[in-house]
């Protein structure tokens, strides 16, 4: 019978460390839609997601959306209408419009959004720039280096 070494315990010890550390890491860079949305209020100046009125939190669903890809906003778009069912409607035509074509913009229905286009901010080389969130959108797809919300 073969007994354990020093050296086995400590490649066993030194695996599972490497595991927990890649768990948590995961869990940390991942954060969920909730969270992601939760963050962009904050990030608009309102203590919580209850606080803030229809216009900041749509505006930061927008800014969330326009860093996810069409197939993925699902959960996003769920995540906000539970954060928030009185805004459902407003909520949907939102992301209709971060994804809408910009050659069909007049399918949108504008006046549940809000009176102009929604606009979302992203950060260009260090610059703060105010987009349509298609537009937005589109750019983010194009610059790997860019990112949703304003420059730090």
């Amino acid at each position: 019978m073969k007994t354990n070494t020093p050296r086995t315990l400590l490649v066993a010890l030194l695996v599972g460390l490497v595991a927990v550390c890649f768990i948590s890491v995961t869990g940390w860079v991942l954060a969920s839609p909730s969270e992601e949305i939760s963050q962009a209020v904050s990030a608009s100046g309102k203590k919580d997601v209850k606080q803030a009125d229809a216009d900041t939190f749509l505006d930061a669903v927008a800014a969330v959306l326009v860093a996810v890809p069409q197939n993925s906003s699902a959960p996003y778009v769920a995540a906000a209408t539970k954060m928030r069912p009185d805004l459902k409607e407003q909520i949907n035509a939102a992301a209709q419009e971060v994804y809408a074509d910009p050659g069909k913009a007049g399918d949108v229905d504008r006046h549940r959004v809000s009176r102009h286009r929604r606009r979302c901010t992203i950060c260009h080389n260090g610059n703060t720039l105010t987009l349509p969130c298609h537009a937005a959108s589109h750019h983010l797809q194009h610059h790997p280096g860019d990112t949703s919300g304003p420059c730090p």
